[in-house]
């Protein structure tokens, strides 16, 4: 089930500059996994195709090699088959003497991660030519002589020689997720944004990332937002962007923030950080910052499925919840709504603490009249921070076999995370050069970006279909007022002025199913799409039953209603139903 999105500021009221940059920047489309988003990425000479979740709570890219054992590394749950480092000309073991992650053992380079969850891998460290991005159902063997980082045919010219780790085993989640494997982008030199920045193909530390959910996640792939390397582009912006400094003292290499408050605030205020009722009752939770920011501090990691905090502020979090619901309890069980009354549920605020000198440079008005910031009418002592909203529609998924939404905001975590879905709906920015975070609201929608400059979209090149999702916009009470996106000064001068990438305003309208882009390679029936309901939510009472499919005879997975679901062998949770978030 879809949720599309609105936003309370009309595009007409909010015009930013259309600008380009000189520097290579490049943008590539990201798809829709079970709770996570992952990107193409092209390795070897010929390139052959891994997709990767992109993950900003880890710092090294890996994905399962011709050594790691099919059946103890996944095989036939992943997209593609492993990479045959055998059938590439360009590939080589690192040397011991050369090693980047890993310790030298028996002349390999060895690396083992293990997660909080308990997935693990290990791997060998290698090195290959590759690229993100291109079409989705083929590779790219030259340049095709563009100049657009937008265009799907000019991926090749991005190409690096990047160090991997060639995975050798696997356990966990790993086994069962969508995607291949996994690029790390937090801050390390080891990150994929690091190694390209590296071979000077960008030329600047600063990436976003803009996610949309999309009701399925189908192996051939479903269009869910965009990735930008070296910067990020405006022109589907929504919103002004607005800056928080990334918090000292927070985990080496994590993109961590200090969050400030915590609100719930009435249905009726709409999706938007911006109320589009003046009316909606807004109520602060009664937590300590200290609260909010237990442990190591709350990062921003794309690569875990929810949004979590410590358990001590759950009670006053439900008091406020029930308050605004009219009475609903606040639980992790599934429960009935219908559109109405999961529109009617409070939207979450987070309040960061901004860059209040960035800001208040950006926008010297009125910060009440910025999308985006806290303003004096919610903080009169800090105008200046900013507030990201959670609507309803984000934190409550669907369940397609249980006909219920699961709630995905928790409290049983040591420290904070924003995971993906606090993220989608925002086009974030992570400026490493000047330790900033940026956050603008955004329509996302990468299929727009690509097809308007003149480009065919990356999943409609091999033949598949394009259909653009349903959205709507609601204007707030005083969108005339809103100031005008202005130009950072230190973000975007001389040559060095660079756009801002593709985001993905999620449709947050909670109104029927918006259809995502989906690619079809040859034949497929709608029995080859695994449902996403709620991040992978399936009944398995009475178990489930496998079945190949007539016009491609690959293995699926079915309830006993029917119903195709995403494969077997993953963990349960609560009252007996599986859950697939991609990891922790």
């Amino acid at each position: 089930r879809q949720l599309s999105s609105s936003t309370a500021v009309v595009e007409s009221q909010f015009d930013p500059p259309r600008r380009r940059s000189l520097d290579a920047m490049q943008v590539g489309a990201l798809y829709q996994g079970y709770g996570t988003h992952y990107i193409d990425l092209w390795v070897g000479t010929p390139a052959q195709r891994q997709t990767l979740i992109v993950d900003t709570g880890s710092g090294f890219t890996a994905f399962p090699c011709s050594e790691c054992d099919a059946k103890t590394c996944g095989d036939g749950f992943h997209i593609d088959t492993f990479f045959d480092e055998q059938q590439s000309s360009s590939y080589e073991k690192v040397a011991c003497q050369d090693c980047q992650r890993g310790s030298c053992s028996h002349d390999s380079c060895k690396v083992s991660i293990h997660y909080a969850e308990g997935s693990s891998w290990n791997a060998f460290e290698a090195r290959d030519r590759v690229y993100i991005g291109g079409p989705h159902d083929h590779d790219l063997v030259s340049d095709n002589g563009g100049s657009s980082d937008l265009d799907p045919g000019h991926a090749f010219a991005f190409s690096f020689n990047m160090v991997f780790g060639c995975q050798t085993a696997i356990t966990g989640l790993f086994k069962t997720q969508l995607a291949d494997g996994i690029m790390g982008m937090d801050d390390a030199k080891t990150a994929f944004w690091s190694q390209m920045r590296a071979a000077k193909i960008i030329s600047d530390k600063k990436f976003s990332l803009c996610f949309t959910r999309q009701p399925i996640a189908d192996k051939e792939g479903t269009e869910a937002g965009a990735m930008t390397l070296g910067g990020y582009d405006d022109r589907l912006h929504s919103s002004p962007m607005v800056y928080t400094n990334r918090a000292s003292g927070g985990r080496a290499g994590f993109y961590t923030v200090h969050v400030r408050k915590l609100y719930l605030r009435h249905g009726s205020g709409g999706e938007s950080s911006k109320s589009s009722n003046k009316s909606a009752q807004l109520v602060a939770v009664n937590v300590s910052e200290d609260q909010l920011n237990r442990g190591n501090g709350v990062i921003v990691d794309s690569g875990t499925t929810d949004t979590s905090f410590s358990s001590g502020i759950a009670k006053e979090f439900k008091k406020a919840f029930e308050q605004l619901s009219g009475g609903l309890a606040y639980s992790q069980k599934g429960v009935t709504l219908t559109e109405d009354e999961l529109r009617a549920l409070p939207t979450v605020l987070i309040q960061i603490a901004g860059d209040d000198a960035y800001n208040k440079k950006l926008y010297p008005k009125d910060p009440n009249k910025v999308n985006g910031l806290a303003g004096a009418d919610v903080d009169p002592e800090h105008p200046y921070d900013v507030l990201l909203a959670i609507p309803p529609s984000h934190y409550m998924e669907y369940s397609d076999t249980k006909k219920k939404y699961v709630n995905r905001f928790y409290f049983d975590s040591s420290s904070g995370v924003i995971g993906a879905n606090a993220m989608m709906g925002h086009d974030i920015y992570f400026n490493v050069d000047d330790k900033r975070i940026g956050w603008a609201e955004s329509d996302c929608d990468y299929h727009e970006l690509v097809t308007s400059a003149g480009f065919v979209d990356s999943l409609v090149e091999g033949g598949g279909t394009s259909i653009k999702p349903e959205t709507t916009t609601t204007t707030a009470d005083d969108d005339d007022d809103q100031e005008d996106h202005p130009t950072p000064d230190d973000d975007c001068s001389d040559i060095k002025c660079r756009g801002i990438t593709a985001a993905a305003v999620i449709g947050f309208l909670a109104v029927g199913l918006a259809v995502g882009r989906t690619c079809r390679r040859g034949k497929s029936s709608s029995s080859g799409q695994y449902h996403v309901a709620g991040t992978g939510d399936v009944e398995l009472s009475s178990g489930l039953e496998s079945y190949n499919t007539e016009d491609d005879g690959e293995l699926r997975y079915r309830d006993d209603a029917g119903d195709d679901v995403a494969p077997e062998g993953t963990g349960y949770k609560d009252d007996a139903t599986a859950v697939i978030p991609e990891m922790a």
